[in-house]
C-alpha cells in the first residue's frame, strides 16, 4: 500500500514538472502603427502540448479572444490608435492548463515630421532632394494649390520632381507621418539648378622648389568647389586649393575645375617635363668643329651660272659661223677643186 500511494506521488511530481517546462512560448510580440490609423498587433506563439486559447489585452482590458488549435500560431490583430499610449498583453494557454504571458509597451506619437535637409542645396540634376527624421508621406508645388504627391509610401529620403529652370527655385513641401500627425503648414524650400559649367583655369606655373602646380582659380556663378587633376589615362587627384603637388611622374597634366553643383570645366593641358627643361640649368654643348668640316665637305659648290651663260654663247656664235663657212664653200666649190688642192699642198708641206 505504502508502495501504490508513493508512485502515485512520483507521477503527480513528474506531471506537475513537465507541465511548467512545457508551457507555451512566445517568439515574438511586436506593435507597430499602419495606415490609415490603426495599432497592428502582431505575436507568434508555440508549445510542446497543443494550445487552446489566446487572449489579447489593452491595459487589463479584454481585447481579442482566439481559440487555439495545434503546437503553432502566428497571427495579428488591428486596433484603432487614439493617439495614447497603451500596454498590449498577450495570454497563451495550452490544453495542460499551462500558460505564458507577454506585454508590449505603445508610445503615442502626437508629433508631426521635419524636414532635415540644407536649405539652398546647389545641384546639376533636374530634381530636388530632402530628408525627414521619420517615414512620411509628402506633397510639393510651387504653390500650395498645386502640390502633388512626392512618392505612394511613407519614406524618410524623398525627391521632387518638376519644372524646374536653372537658377533659384523656390518650392513648398508639407508632410505628414503614420499617425496622421500633418505639419502645420506648408514649408518654403529653396535650392539652385545648375548645369552651367565653370570656367577654365589659367596660368599654370611650376614651383620648382616645392615641385607643386599652381594656377589661377576657375570662376562660376556658384562657386568652385575642388580641382581635378587627371594625365592621360584619366583622373588622379582632386584638390579644393588652387595647386597641388606633383606625385607622379608623368609628361603631360590636366587640370579642371569642379563647381559646387558638380560640373565639371574644360580641361587646361600643362608640359610638366618641358617647364623641368626650361627651368633648370641645363645647358647644350656646342657642335665640335670636326663636325662642321665634315659639314663642309660634303656640302656641293654651286657654279658660277654668269660664266657658263657667257662660254655657252661663244659657242654658239663659233658653231653658227662655221655652219655659215661650210655653206659658202658648198656654193662656190661645187665640185671640191679648191679642197682637193689644200690638201695636196697640205701633203707637200708635210714632206
Amino acid at each position: 500500500m505504502k508502495q501504490r500511494l508513493l508512485s502515485v506521488f512520483v507521477l503527480v511530481i513528474l506531471l506537475q514538472i513537465t507541465a511548467v517546462f512545457a508551457a507555451p512560448v512566445v517568439n515574438s510580440f511586436t506593435t507597430k502603427f499602419v495606415y490609415p490609423n490603426h495599432i497592428q498587433i502582431e505575436w507568434d506563439v508555440s508549445s510542446t502540448f497543443d494550445m487552446r486559447t489566446l487572449e489579447l489585452y489593452k491595459d487589463s482590458e479584454l481585447l481579442y479572444y482566439l481559440p487555439l488549435t495545434g503546437t503553432q500560431s502566428t497571427s495579428m490583430y488591428q486596433t484603432p490608435n487614439d493617439n495614447k499610449t497603451h500596454t498590449f498583453k498577450i495570454v497563451v494557454y495550452d490544453t495542460t492548463n499551462a500558460s505564458v504571458e507577454f506585454s508590449e509597451k505603445t508610445e503615442v506619437d502626437d508629433e508631426a515630421p521635419e524636414i532635415i535637409s540644407p536649405d539652398n542645396a546647389i545641384t546639376n540634376k533636374n530634381e530636388f532632394v530632402f530628408e525627414t527624421n521619420e517615414p512620411a508621406y509628402c506633397i510639393a508645388g510651387f504653390k500650395s494649390s498645386s502640390m502633388t504627391p512626392v512618392s505612394k509610401n511613407y519614406e524618410i529620403n524623398h525627391t521632387v520632381k518638376l519644372n524646374f529652370t536653372e537658377g533659384t527655385n523656390n518650392i513648398l513641401v508639407k508632410c505628414a507621418d503614420k499617425m496622421e500627425n500633418e505639419m502645420g503648414s506648408s514649408v518654403s524650400m529653396r535650392f539652385t539648378l545648375d548645369i552651367t559649367k565653370p570656367g577654365k583655369v589659367s596660368s599654370i606655373n611650376l614651383s620648382k622648389e616645392e615641385n607643386k602646380l599652381i594656377w589661377t582659380a576657375a570662376t562660376d556663378a556658384n562657386g568652385i568647389a575642388s580641382y581635378n587633376i587627371g594625365n592621360i589615362n584619366g583622373k588622379i587627384a582632386s584638390v579644393n586649393t588652387n595647386s597641388w603637388t606633383v606625385t607622379v611622374n608623368d609628361s603631360v597634366f590636366y587640370v579642371s575645375a569642379v563647381d559646387k553643383a558638380g560640373n565639371e570645366g574644360e580641361k587646361e593641358e600643362y608640359n610638366y617635363r618641358r617647364a623641368l627643361l626650361l627651368s633648370s640649368d641645363f645647358v647644350p654643348e656646342k657642335e665640335s668643329a670636326p663636325v662642321k668640316t665634315i659639314v663642309e665637305k660634303k656640302s656641293l659648290k654651286i657654279p658660277d651660272v654668269t660664266v657658263s651663260r657667257a662660254a655657252w654663247i661663244a659657242f654658239g656664235v663659233l658653231a653658227v659661223i662655221f655652219a655659215f663657212w661650210k655653206i659658202y664653200e658648198h656654193k662656190t666649190d661645187k665640185h671640191g677643186l679648191r679642197r682637193y688642192l689644200r690638201e695636196r699642198k697640205k701633203m707637200r708641206d708635210r714632206h
